[in-house]
């Protein structure tokens, strides 16, 4: 009799201890915002934290996330590059770039510059064109550029206006 109490004392200390250990290992989750989170900060495009980049042509919303956009600093250039393409040479394609590795006000003038190609594959980058960059956040490598665009850029034979454009990647090199 004495080894059956002991043993359930056994089973009953095992048990106490084990409900224990999952009460104190389970807490509410931290939210953690980044580019290494599985959380994108709620869907919201308001803030570094999580991953966009959209805007308008002519008042039609694009939103290039699916083309997995990325920034990079070039060296070799001294420039910033964003880019929404796909992958290889497919269309829809947005790219802007800026000089050097800072925040800041970006225009055609002072090194800015956007280019853009719509489904058909018509190019928009001649000249005269004009754009604005602003830059709000400039993160190290595996952190976000983050800032904002607008445009008006031509074709061979048409003028699009680029408006409301945002644009929050994560920066690759």
């Amino acid at each position: 009799m004495k080894s059956s109490i002991y043993g359930y004392q056994k089973l009953a200390a095992f048990v106490i201890l084990s409900a224990s250990l999952l009460f104190i290992s389970c807490s509410k989750d931290e939210t953690t915002v980044g580019p290494n989170s599985s959380s994108n900060n709620n869907g919201s495009n308001s803030d570094a934290g999580s991953a966009y980049f959209t805007f308008k042509v002519d008042g039609v919303a694009m939103d290039f996330l699916q083309y997995n956009p990325t920034g990079f600093y070039y060296a070799t250039n001294g420039g910033t590059y964003i880019s929404g393409r796909e992958g290889g040479f497919t269309y829809p394609d947005f790219d802007l770039g800026f000089p050097g590795k800072t925040t800041g006000t970006f225009t055609e003038s002072s090194g800015g510059w956007v280019n853009y190609t719509d489904a058909n594959n018509v190019d928009y980058y001649y000249e005269p064109s004009t754009c604005t960059i602003t830059v709000t956040k400039y993160g190290a490598v595996g952190d976000y550029i983050v800032g904002t665009f607008s445009a008006t850029k031509n074709s061979s034979t048409n003028t699009v206006s680029i408006t409301e454009g945002r644009f929050s990647v994560i920066r690759t090199y």
